[in-house]
């Protein structure tokens, strides 16, 4: 297979079969393996606003040397956005933030909020809203395609029943042991392209005895013949790495899966995703809320407050980590609307705050208030009081990841006295650690043979 081999979207747009995904690559390395990839041949890069990456992404697409023409970049919107304003915003913020003076496709991340995953709760207005302004920009050149990832048929019924430009490509988790036939099959059927992101799986996916037994037939790895094996399907293929002998190897795909063995591939079911269960798109199930927090809501706004008034105005969670590992590591993806902010607190083991939307504001005990955007990583050492939320006239999205220390994830400071958030502490700690920019240390790396 030719890494640049191509098919087309339904607007005549060329796009690379087989693409680089950058989740979990830093920003500050990003830009490094981007131009690795770019130097082997791959010509289809992928990234996201809730990645945090987008700048480093742009840098490299400006400096790599390849005629911008002949690189193709796909981004995403953050899935909390789910109005004309806020998405009209993002488009020109990820336009700004990579450098570019145009996105090749850009994509609706999920048809709701993460923390929203999988409740009744679609999200149809929403979705119309943001789509108008892709639409717009499409028309205005920003961008050369649009698209959606993670919809199912209702959310695609919405947008291909009711808007002026029906959805190109839907980008949806596929690999061998999990693949959505029926959805795949809907979305060819109503003229789109189908991109599937983690073609090589997670964790205990790349152990299956069956799966190795077919690799070591052609005498090719387990990643290389699951990403035929999507390419065979008539899919694109989204494997995610940093590593440049991986970068290599997944794009070595010169041999083709028997019709028999491709329905042996077909047969299997494999969706043990290991550590990587905590995150929405592999959990296969709703995700819970922190225990420790009462939601209340209005409309369809998760509205959060805690037992020592923890935030300050409209505040959304995403219990990216937490709800599946917290007595070891607490990380959501949290949304603050226009002024809202944390009360005063501090972490026993640090914090890192990841900005993956918007602008917004933080403050140390004894410092000034610092204005943050997205692509800032913020470190907050063990034991620093701080507080951070959104810029008044506008608002923020931000990963943030703390580890607890015997059950204490936070203690929250209110009226002169401190009160204790508390984890489940039933598994024991694996040591402190290390103070450094980025707290993904529980995460799978991009480094790591669980590339996806």
């Amino acid at each position: 297979m030719n890494i640049a081999e191509t098919a087309k979207l339904p607007n005549g747009v060329a796009i690379p079969k087989l693409a680089l995904g950058t989740w979990m690559i830093e920003d500050d390395v990003v830009a490094a393996a981007v131009r690795t990839a770019i130097e082997i041949g791959y010509r289809h890069i992928d990234t996201a606003q809730a990645y945090g990456n987008e700048r480093g992404v742009g840098e490299a697409i400006r400096t790599c040397g390849v005629p911008r023409e002949e690189l193709f970049v796909q981004s995403k919107l953050a899935a909390e956005v789910k109005d004309y304003e806020g998405a009209k915003a993002a488009i020109d913020q990820s336009l700004e933030t990579m450098g570019l003076d145009y996105i090749d496709l850009f994509i609706i991340h999920s048809p709701q909020p993460w923390a929203e995953w999988g409740t009744d709760d679609r999200y149809f207005e929403g979705n119309l809203a943001a789509w108008k302004a892709m639409e717009e920009a499409l028309a205005e050149g920003k961008l050369r395609a649009i698209g959606v990832s993670n919809f199912q048929k209702p959310d695609l019924d919405n947008l291909t029943q009711n808007a002026s430009v029906k959805p190109m490509i839907l980008q949806l988790l596929a690999h061998v042991g999990n693949t959505p036939f029926e959805l795949i099959d809907y979305a060819t059927s109503k003229d789109m392209l189908v991109e599937a992101y983690s073609p090589i799986g997670h964790g205990k996916i790349l152990e299956n005895e069956d799966i190795k037994a077919i690799a070591d037939k052609y005498e090719v790895s387990v990643p290389q013949l699951c990403i035929r094996y999507i390419l065979q399907l008539g899919m694109l293929a989204l494997p995610k790495t940093a590593t440049p002998a991986h970068m290599k190897s997944n794009a070595d795909l010169g041999f083709d899966i028997s019709a028999e063995d491709m329905d042996t591939l077909k047969s299997i079911t494999a969706k043990d995703y290991g550590d990587a269960s905590m995150f929405p798109v592999y959990s296969g199930k709703e995700l819970t809320k922190d225990s420790a927090m009462k939601i209340t809501r209005s409309g369809s706004t998760a509205s959060v407050q805690g037992p020592a008034d923890w935030f300050t105005g409209t505040v959304r969670i995403d219990p990216m980590f937490q709800a599946e590992d917290p007595g070891r590591v607490a990380g959501s993806h949290v949304t603050f609307e226009p002024g809202a902010r944390t009360a005063w607190h501090t972490h026993p083991a640090g914090q890192t705050l990841i900005v993956t939307f918007g602008r917004g504001r933080v403050q140390r005990e004894g410092g000034p208030v610092e204005e943050i955007s997205q692509g800032d990583v913020v470190w907050f050492p063990a034991g620093e009081k701080h507080w951070h939320g959104a810029a008044e006239d506008t608002a923020m999205s931000h990963i943030a990841v703390q580890e607890a220390i015997d059950g204490t994830a936070v203690t929250w400071m209110e009226k002169g006295r401190s009160r204790t958030r508390t984890t489940r502490a039933d598994r024991p700690r694996r040591g402190p650690r290390s103070a450094a920019r980025s707290s993904f240390a529980r995460q799978p790396r991009a480094d790591q043979a669980a590339d996806a």
